[in-house]
């Protein structure tokens, strides 16, 4: 949503809110922000259209992620090129670069790896929250396979799985220690019989949801002790239309 857009329509709620269906200015009591908050921390829970906008915006990406076919994703790729080896991120796309993420997406989804070999090694979020390649920055730059699949980085001998690097140079040996790091992160294998796949960790479904990432978007401004007390009024069983005024 353009910001000339946003601006727009929120003026034309602030409007509504302080002054009816009358015309003219009237005076703002109470910064938007805070109106904005849910009832539990003193707002009115009216909806953040920014907050909404980027909360929609994540379900295109998660329908990225998630492979779904169609021809808006031809138009996508057509657009803005390949979206290799992880959209979320970025990645690093071929042709023009472009942002399909973010970092409160990129920390909200988690790559489970199986025997699909469609994970990237360095740049999915498949050990913990952060990609490899920023956990262990100086292995990934000695990395003569940075853009190799998991997959790729080993090979399954009587069911066991073994990991495979090759670096473009000698260790050093602060760097062999990482690379026992590494090789203790990477302690999860493929599992056989089952496919790559994306959860999102805000969501009990682990299927990415604007709710959800609306609560966690939403969930940055922290209520102060006057506003945990105004929250108390809307547990009153008055209307909503008499505690607005409390």
């Amino acid at each position: 949503m353009p910001l000339k857009v946003w601006k727009h329509i929120v003026k034309l709620q602030r409007g509504f809110l302080w002054g009816g269906a009358t015309l003219g200015r009237k005076i703002a009591w109470v910064r938007w922000d805070k109106v904005c908050r849910p009832k539990s921390d003193g707002g009115l829970g009216i909806r953040d259209l920014r907050v909404v906008n980027l909360a929609l915006l994540g379900k295109w990406r998660w329908r990225l992620i998630s492979r779904e076919q169609g021809i808006w994703r031809d138009i996508i790729s057509a657009r803005y090129g390949l979206l290799y080896p992880s959209p979320h991120f970025g990645g690093r796309p071929s042709g023009s670069s472009v942002e399909v993420g973010s970092d409160w997406f990129s920390k909200g989804v988690l790559k489970r790896v199986g025997d699909e070999g469609s994970s990237s090694f360095w740049f999915d979020p498949w050990v913990g929250d952060i990609p490899l390649k920023i956990q262990f920055q100086s292995l990934f730059q000695l990395s003569d396979q940075q853009l190799d699949l998991v997959g790729e980085m080993g090979y399954r001998l009587d069911l066991e799985w073994h990991w495979v690097f090759r670096w473009r140079g000698d260790l050093s040996i602060l760097e062999i220690g990482l690379l026992e790091a590494l090789l203790s992160a990477v302690q999860t294998t493929p599992l056989l019989g089952v496919v790559d796949s994306w959860s999102w960790r805000h969501d009990s479904t682990g299927t990415y949801s604007v709710k959800s990432a609306y609560m966690v978007l939403s969930a940055g401004s922290v209520a102060s002790d006057l506003d945990s007390l105004l929250a108390l009024v809307w547990k009153s069983w008055a209307p909503s239309k008499v505690i607005v005024f409390s």
